[in-house]
């Protein structure tokens, strides 16, 4: 029974990773019009904006870290293949837990020194000083806590995942059963 609850978790933080992946992917959207109307108005009237360049660096940022739990779900992170792919699969489930464990310690060091900025960027209001424009940093910083809050939780859910096809004890969910194979 254990297994049952313990694969209802990992459904869960699946679950979560997708929807924040899919959800965030339209971000490129706004990163999209802020370089158009930026290029628009800086070509054809002469008239560059304060803000385009700045607002595209802070959402593709934000982009990036809150889908890395989505790539990690779907096994898209760069991975060394060569030595690897040599072992049998429980071998390769194996090292995937050792090195699971490495990545849970950096991303939990990780999320307290982001928590730590973030709230002390909350607290001070800060305010960016690339621009005129002076845009609020601290949302952006939370957006750095957020994403690797999430990437790992989807690593513990990987590691969770592991163990119990090690064990052979692992009840596949619908979310993950998408991603590519290793």
């Amino acid at each position: 029974m254990p297994d049952r609850s313990l694969s209802k978790m990992v459904q869960c933080i699946e679950a979560v990773s997708l929807w924040v992946g899919k959800i965030s992917s339209w971000m490129i959207l706004v990163m999209i019009g802020a370089l158009a109307i930026e290029v628009v108005l800086r070509y054809f009237f002469a008239s560059p904006t304060d803000w385009a360049y700045e607002l595209t660096t802070m959402v593709y940022g934000s982009y990036c870290v809150l889908v890395g739990a989505y790539t990690h779900l779907r096994k898209g992170h760069i991975r060394m293949d060569a030595i690897y792919i040599r072992f049998s699969r429980r071998t390769q489930l194996k090292m995937d837990l050792i090195t699971g464990w490495m990545a849970v310690g950096f991303l939990a060091l990780f999320l307290w020194v982001a928590w730590k900025f973030a709230i002390m960027s909350w607290q001070v209001r800060e305010y960016s000083s690339a621009t005129t424009w002076e845009a609020p940093l601290y949302p952006f910083k939370f957006c750095i806590v957020a994403g690797v809050l999430l990437l790992l939780l989807q690593q513990i859910a990987t590691m969770i995942k592991d163990y119990l096809e090690i064990q052979n004890r692992y009840l596949p969910t619908e979310v993950n059963r998408g991603g590519p194979k290793p």
